[in-house]
Formats: C-alpha cells, sequence, structure tokens
C-alpha cells in the first residue's frame, strides 16, 4: 500500500512539473465561472482582482486543472485526484486549512477533497452539459462507493 502510494506520489509530481513547465495561459480559458470571479479564494485571500496574482496559487491552480482533466478523461482515479489536490494545497504555503475545511465537510482529508472534486464537475456540468454530467454521475457514485467502504 505504501508503495502503491509512492509510486502515485512520484508519478504525479513528474506529471504536475511537467505540467507546470509547458503550461500555456490559453489553457485555462474556459473555467469555470466560479474559479474565474470569485472576490476570495478557498483560502480566504485576496485573488488577483484585489492585489494581484500570487504565482504559487496560480500554478497550483493550473495543475489542478491538469490533473482533474486526467480524471474527466478516466486515466486516474477520484482518491487519487483528491490525494493530489491535497499534496498541491500542502505545497502552498499560504493555504488556509480551516478555511477549506469550512467550505467542504467530511470526516477526513480525502472526503473534502473529494467533495471538492466534485463541485469542479457540477461546475463543468453547467458549461458542458450532458457529457459533463455523465462525469459528475460517475465520480459521485465513485465517491458513494469511497464512502461506503470506509472502515469507522
Amino acid at each position: 500500500m505504501i508503495r502503491m502510494r509512492l509510486s502515485i506520489l512520484l508519478t504525479f509530481l513528474a506529471a504536475a512539473t511537467a505540467a507546470l513547465l509547458v503550461f500555456k495561459p490559453e489553457q485555462t480559458q474556459k473555467l469555470s465561472s466560479a474559479e474565474q470571479e470569485p472576490p476570495l479564494s478557498v483560502e480566504g485571500k485576496a485573488t488577483e482582482q484585489t492585489k494581484g496574482p500570487n504565482p504559487v496559487e496560480l500554478y497550483r491552480n493550473q495543475a489542478k486543472i491538469c490533473v482533474f482533466r486526467e480524471l474527466v478523461a478516466g486515466r486516474c482515479a477520484l482518491i487519487q485526484t483528491a490525494m493530489f489536490f491535497r499534496i498541491l494545497d500542502e505545497l502552498d504555503p499560504d493555504f488556509n486549512r480551516d478555511a477549506f475545511n469550512s467550505a467542504f465537510s467530511g470526516k477526513s482529508s480525502e472526503e473534502r477533497y473529494c467533495r471538492e472534486i466534485i463541485v469542479w464537475a457540477r461546475e463543468e456540468e453547467r458549461d458542458d452539459g450532458p457529457e459533463a454530467r455523465k462525469v459528475r454521475e460517475r465520480l459521485e457514485a465513485e465517491f458513494d462507493r469511497l464512502v461506503r467502504n470506509q472502515t469507522p
């Protein structure tokens, strides 16, 4: 189990590094309105609209988009994506864990991150319609299985 997690982590870090090196800003033009316009980020900090962009937060969000796209394409599982999101957040020294925990309920960090990802899927559904709805339903079913299989 530890070997598998380490393998997943190393694979993700390599992919995230590569994504950051080749990222082009026009790739994120099709972000949902929730990602484009909030006055405050989940971390409770002012966004670029009020104080200018935080490069760490921008790169973290770009990496999350790349990982989310892999999930949507079916190339990774919801729990893996949740672990990647958590690692990315932990890399940002300004990440506000309390604000995140208030925004997403759950018994564990993994459960809260799964909920965050499902919110992303709902935003995609608003923009992309039926195909995105199938993705959201798949993720919700996967989440339900994960929650049912958790040990107390």
